[in-house]
């Protein structure tokens, strides 16, 4: 909680939000995941299918989507691309180029939703053998069937509801639902590192934009503060691309395999034909146009570049999580509160470390008897943006929790609730810093040991910021209650 902030009441915080999710419908958002099938699981089928139809909790995403037919060791050959039936359910339908012969048939199935979190399950059904038509002529063992030429993955949705034999009942509850894939434990530290570097990198813009102007008629301090910022936020914005970079290939092995995370046709049909492939690109473009904007010391433009790659990579979370897949009319509010809340924390944390290690710092090289003032200077000019940032988290946060959640039990009966709330208890800790700099550390700035003291619980401060951000990064790779 930044300095200067009025004295918060932490027990508050939770019961609010307890309050707020109590008042509110529920709202079902998880993983998607398989709700039934054609055929459906363990199955027999007098007659063999032409095709395979999926229906998902979720809109999968085509390019996530990889469908198989199997008997026994051999592969079933079936059409590609799969096709979105669109208006209708979220389902995909698959065609069948072979008419199935009597036998046990292996389906296995692995898609992800916009989101990019992968999920795969299987299931089986059997095809019995039927005696022969009277009369039925054609030459013996040709079993090719006619399959439309497929030009376009998306199909429009029947006038009438679609037909299916009498498979069309639910999926077997062993089978329905598939298993999500777990991330590895590379993918959720690439994540809490690329947030960490994402916060940093926008909190130097943020720091030499908003901050700085305010102490401009003291040149000396303000040049060695933004030289400090500029080198931190240069190296910030390279981690976050590495970061990118490792997480993109963590992606590809989840979506197609071990050994195929690098062949460059998936990660191009990743990276741009998917919503969580534009999320990922916003992010690293925002990086790089900030790397340009401050590596160039001079140029009336590297100012608004740095904020506007800065604003890009912190919309750049609400494609790559959860938001983006939540559908119908809570999309658009679940996208806007995680932008807000990315840009809040950005804003209020990644400038509360500049602060720390390039404004004291500067502040502290001053002649012996302006540290204290000049220190004083910058935590003043730091508490507007601050407050309103703070704001932004709170307010953003309760939205996002409302939508996730949709109901009080899930707070202490989900994964994702005991995360979310342990989070929160560590909003009000950081609280009672807040309160506390507020309270004790400010009134006593102006000299070597009031400096000394509020150095040590912005330190404190930033740390237990660093625990809510691996937080965040653990409820992204987090199934919602459903």
């Amino acid at each position: 909680m930044p300095v200067l902030l009025s004295r918060p009441r932490p027990r508050l915080l939770p019961a609010l939000l307890l309050l707020l999710l109590a008042a509110f419908p529920a709202r079902l958002q998880a993983h998607a995941r398989l709700l039934r099938s054609t055929p459906a699981a363990n199955d027999s089928l007098r007659e063999p299918p032409t095709a395979i139809h999926l229906v998902f909790s979720e809109r999968p995403e085509l390019r996530f989507t990889n469908v198989r037919l199997l008997a026994g060791d051999r592969e079933i050959s079936l059409a590609e691309p799969a096709m979105a039936i669109e208006g209708a359910e979220a389902g995909i339908l698959v065609a069948i180029r072979a008419a199935l012969a009597p036998g046990k048939y292996r389906v296995e199935w692995q898609t992800g939703s916009a989101d990019g979190h992968p999920i795969r399950g299987h299931f089986s059904f059997t095809v019995l053998a039927a005696p022969p038509a009277p009369g039925a002529g054609g030459a013996a063992g040709d079993t090719t069937v006619a399959v439309p030429s497929i030009t376009n993955p998306v199909i429009a949705a029947p006038s009438a509801p679609l037909s299916f034999p009498d498979s069309s009942h639910l999926a077997h509850p062993d089978d329905r639902e598939g298993a999500a894939i777990e991330q590895p434990i590379g993918f959720r530290l690439a994540r809490w590192i690329e947030f960490m570097a994402l916060l940093a990198m926008a909190g130097a813009v943020a720091f030499g934009r908003f901050v700085l102007p305010a102490v401009a008629d003291d040149a000396a301090l303000s040049a060695d503060a933004w030289r400090r910022a500029r080198g931190a936020g240069l190296i910030a914005a390279a981690v976050l691309v590495l970061a990118a970079l490792a997480r993109l290939y963590a992606q590809g092995i989840a979506m197609h395999g071990p050994g195929k995370g690098l062949e460059p046709v998936m990660l191009t049909e990743m990276v741009g034909g998917t919503h969580w492939g534009l999320g990922w690109g916003l992010g690293v473009a925002g990086a790089l146009l900030v790397i340009v904007a401050l590596a160039a010391r001079r140029g009336d433009a590297r100012n608004a570049v740095a904020l506007a790659g800065a604003i890009a990579a912190c919309v750049s979370p609400a494609f790559t999580g959860h938001a983006v897949a939540t559908e119908g009319a809570l999309h658009v509010p679940a996208v806007l509160f995680d932008v807000l809340h990315v840009s809040g924390a950005a804003a209020w944390l990644g400038t509360l470390c500049m602060l720390a290690i390039a404004g004291v710092p500067a502040a502290t090289a001053r002649p012996t008897g302006e540290r204290g003032l000049a220190v004083a200077r910058l935590f003043r000019a730091f508490h507007p943006i601050g407050l309103v940032a703070v704001g932004l988290v709170l307010v953003s946060g309760i939205g996002s929790s409302w939508i996730r959640l949709g109901s009080l039990a899930q707070l202490t009966m989900s994964n994702y609730g005991s995360v979310l709330l342990f989070k929160i208890y560590m909003f009000v800790l950081v609280g009672l810093l807040g309160a506390y700099n507020w309270k004790k550390a400010l009134p006593r700035l102006g000299d070597d040991a009031g400096t000394h003291r509020i150095r040590r619980t912005v330190a404190v401060e930033l740390v237990i910021g660093m625990v809510v951000l691996g937080l965040t990064a653990l409820l992204v790779v987090t199934n919602p209650p459903r």
